[in-house]
Order: structure tokens, then C-alpha cells, then sequence
């Protein structure tokens, strides 16, 4: 049985970049899944400094959208609508991007080289 989709569901998502030299990817994460601007995102995160996983879907629940658990990429496959972890060899820190209908935007305004896909958080948009 097919539904309708909600508006979240039915929109092309919209790319929003990070500012250069920040920490923001998460916060722009959850800007683009909920809809909302770039302040609103670290409004609802609560800070401008990086972000885990507890606090992303913390903040995308204040928007009605839930998300799935934290799943490896080596035991799960990657859904179509995902906020994916992205780790680089050799580094200490990690990236968060979106995956939306199979395309990966990502918000940093430069690439990201060398970085794998480690673990995902499906998004679960809110039922119309």
C-alpha cells in the first residue's frame, strides 16, 4: 500500500554549506534534512563546535524527523536517505554528510579527499 509523501519527503533537497574553517557540518546536516536555515540548525544543536551522533538526532526530533541507529557501513548498506559518518585514514576526526535519494551532498565548501563512509543514521521522515 502506497502513502502520500510529506513535504520533507516530496522536496529536491537543498545543499547549505558549511563556513570555511568551522565545524558546522553536522549543524548544516540538519538544516538541510529539517528544512530550516543554517542559525536555526546550531540553534537547535545548541553550539557551534562539532557534533555526534546523540546530538544530531536530538536536534532533528525538536523538527519532528527521527532517525534510525548508528549502523556500520561494513554489516549495513547504505539506505537512500542517510546522515552518513565519513572518516579519513590517518585522521582523528570525522565529516557528516547527507545522503538524500542517492546522491551525497556534502557541506563543506572544499572536498573531502580520501574519506570513506563508516557508519550511517537513516532518516526516518515524519508520516503525513
Amino acid at each position: 500500500m502506497s502513502r502520500n509523501l510529506t513535504p520533507a519527503e516530496a522536496r529536491r533537497m537543498q545543499l547549505i554549506q558549511q563556513p570555511k574553517r568551522s565545524k558546522l557540518c553536522g549543524h548544516a546536516v540538519i538544516a538541510m534534512v529539517a528544512g530550516v536555515n543554517l542559525a536555526a540548525a546550531i540553534s537547535a544543536i545548541g553550539h557551534r563546535k562539532g557534533t555526534k551522533a546523540p546530538e544530531l538526532r536530538t536536534a532533528l526530533a525538536r523538527y519532528g524527523v527521527t532517525v534510525g541507529e548508528t549502523k556500520l557501513t561494513a554489516h549495513e548498506e547504505i539506505p537512500l536517505r542517510a546522515i552518513a559518518r565519513v572518516t579519513r585514514p590517518r585522521r582523528r576526526n570525522w565529516h557528516w554528510v547527507l545522503v538524500w535519494d542517492g546522491d551525497v551532498l556534502d557541506p563543506s565548501p572544499t572536498p573531502i579527499n580520501g574519506g570513506i563512509i563508516t557508519s550511517f543514521m537513516e532518516v526516518q521522515c515524519p508520516a503525513s
